[in-house]
């Protein structure tokens, strides 16, 4: 789904008045907010925690523009319910910040939903595949998926943007920090991917998607 051009296509919701800008590691909104707005992220990193029973903010997943964030709240059934989840931005960022109560108001709603619901089963999805990768012991698949999910296409080619650390892909995937670092390197050696200052590039995007499939990385 294109988000970016759903925002444009939809100029009565996505103006001025709806558009925000906000510096790295900031809060976008936290747990315990009204869950009463739709984010549609056209720009940045964005990390979606959450403070579990025993007080400690866990990290839940990462999203990248263009994407739509705080879907939930449009489904939710009490019109008093809280948010669950923090949205703190990676990145600097640039959104729209759209109410749910205008958005279910307006005459296309159903193509709006549609695009809400696509986005949904995409991030469902990449949180299925990471998921299963660490319950089943693929560390080196889940680096790669990462990876992807973290990707985006510039001049024809995949490009990660290194705004996260290894520390980060480590700690969400719940492995060691040597680990994720060995995969990458492995990944480089292959020339699979290019590591430059701000960005990894990928030179082979058929395997690396291969891997985050779930085939073996030999060692």
């Amino acid at each position: 789904m294109d988000i970016l051009a759903l925002v444009q296509n939809n100029p009565q919701l996505f103006n001025e008045d709806a558009c925000r800008e906000i510096k790295p590691k900031k809060y976008i909104y936290r747990q315990g907010d009204p869950a009463e707005w739709l984010y549609f992220l056209v720009e940045g990193a964005v990390r979606i925690v959450r403070i579990n029973f025993d007080g400690e903010e866990e990290v839940l997943s990462y999203l990248i523009a263009p994407n739509i964030v705080g879907i939930h709240n449009v489904f939710k059934a009490d019109e008093t319910e809280k948010a669950q989840i923090s949205i703190i931005s990676e990145t600097a960022c640039r959104y729209y910040k759209v109410s749910c109560a205008r958005l279910k108001q307006q005459k296309n709603y159903s193509d709006l939903l549609e695009a809400i619901l696509i986005t949904l089963g995409e991030q469902s999805r990449e949180y299925r595949n990471i998921a299963v990768h660490c319950l089943e012991n693929r560390s080196a698949n889940a680096v790669c998926e990462m990876l992807l999910n973290f990707s985006e296409y510039v001049d024809g080619r995949l490009v990660v943007n290194k705004w996260f650390k290894y520390i980060d892909l480590a700690n969400y995937l719940k492995i060691n920090i040597s680990t994720v670092s060995r995969i990458i390197r492995k990944l480089k050696e292959n020339g699979i991917i290019q590591i430059e200052e701000k960005r990894i590039l990928i030179m082979d995007e058929i395997v690396l998607r291969n891997y985050a499939a779930g085939m073996k990385m030999e060692d």
